[in-house]
């Protein structure tokens, strides 16, 4: 009992600790004479910035919404002069690339990596390293990337299948350390990280706490999800993004499995345009116009009101079937919730909607390499 409680200013002002605590505040304190580099993006989607050194591009989607094939679409285009499927880099010719994949098995992983070079009409190219671990427990998996980035030095880190690098994906505390070692390996080697994770069936988020965290720190988050009864058809939408969203798009795989961006004109079913064909910002702004002064509005006259604007609003005819489905989209992306009313405004987004707090879904869903 007689032992000293040692402060955490005791900690601070211990001599060995202070001086470490002084050089990392002097690193890192703001000043005028530091500016950023402004050539530091790494990638492009439609010539816009989605990712830079020291940040983190996330890609989410449900199973089997060809998230792999977003990931290995941007691998490409850092392979590839002329871009490929809107994706473009600044890459330099001799920057590195590290892809791990941590769940497929080897005859998908080996498929999909070979289809970075040969959509970029290569053989293969030695600065691409790639591992496939889904033999490889969590701590060993953690552990080979720490020794691969040390080794390689890579500009882009890829890491296909975040959440089998945590055994729980809704504890909080291991969660945040994952968060945090990305981050830490970001602005040390000066690389971009990729990350990709699956949403959950029932709610559309990443799925637990690994989800969230990714979500906050990332640059840009990517979301990927099959057009409604066409199953060779991936929409493309900017769920989050720090810098200008980008515009939805989608991409169709013919029966060879290759794939090309869909021209908008043939993505009309029935005469509709889809839900996703349509970016968050244009949702937002959809529903303004709905509610305009009204905090709450019942559903059913919600539903109607999604049927009479979407033709002057959104330049789309949609029947009262599909407003039904558009309302329970609005709801599953937390645009609406249920009121004692009916429906209200879920929140009015300051953008960019990075920051946004969503909520966490318990439930987990099996990931999939398309």
């Amino acid at each position: 009992m007689g032992d000293k409680i040692i402060s955490f200013k005791d900690v601070v002002s211990a001599p060995d600790r202070s001086a470490d605590l002084k050089a990392y505040t002097e690193a890192h304190r703001f000043s005028p004479d530091r500016p950023p580099k402004e050539d530091d993006s790494i990638l492009f989607l439609q010539g816009i910035p989605i990712g830079s050194k020291e940040n983190i591009i996330t890609i989410t989607g449900k199973s089997k919404s060809r998230k792999t094939i977003i990931a290995s679409a941007l691998a490409t285009a850092m392979f590839k002069e002329d871009g490929f499927l809107t994706f473009s880099s600044d890459l330099s010719p001799d920057a590195k690339i590290l892809h791990i994949d941590t769940e497929q098995g080897y005859k998908h992983y080996w498929h999909s990596v070979e289809r970075i070079f040969k959509d970029a009409g290569l053989q293969y190219d030695p600065r691409f390293t790639s591992i496939h671990t889904r033999d490889a427990d969590i701590p060993m998996r953690l552990e080979l990337i720490d020794c691969l980035v040390e080794s390689l030095r890579p500009t882009v880190l890829i890491i296909d299948g975040l959440t089998d690098l945590v055994y729980d994906i809704n504890d909080q505390a291991e969660a945040t350390k994952i968060g945090e070692k990305f981050l830490q390996i970001s602005s040390k080697y000066q690389l971009l990280v990729i990350g990709v994770i699956h949403t959950t069936k029932t709610t559309g988020f990443m799925t637990g706490a690994i989800g969230t965290i990714f979500e906050k720190k990332s640059e840009t988050v990517i979301k990927v999800e099959l057009m409604e009864g066409e199953p060779m058809i991936s929409n493309i939408s900017c769920q989050f993004s720090r810098n200008k969203p980008f515009e939805t798009f989608s991409i169709e795989a013919d029966d060879h499995n290759n794939y090309t961006v869909l021209e908008e004109s043939k993505i009309i079913k029935n005469g509709e345009k889809d839900y996703n064909l349509y970016s968050r910002e244009q949702h937002i702004d959809f529903l303004d116009k709905i509610f305009d002064k009204n905090v709450s509005i019942s559903e059913q006259k919600v539903q109607k009101e999604i049927k009479r604007l979407a033709n002057s609003s959104l330049s789309n005819t949609i029947s009262s079937k599909t407003a039904i489905k558009w309302c329970e989209k609005f709801k599953m992306d937390m645009l609406l919730i249920p009121s004692p009313e009916g429906l209200t405004r879920a929140f009015k987004p300051v953008r960019p909607l990075h920051d946004v707090q969503l909520k966490i879904d318990t439930s987990s869903d099996e990931d999939s390499p398309f």
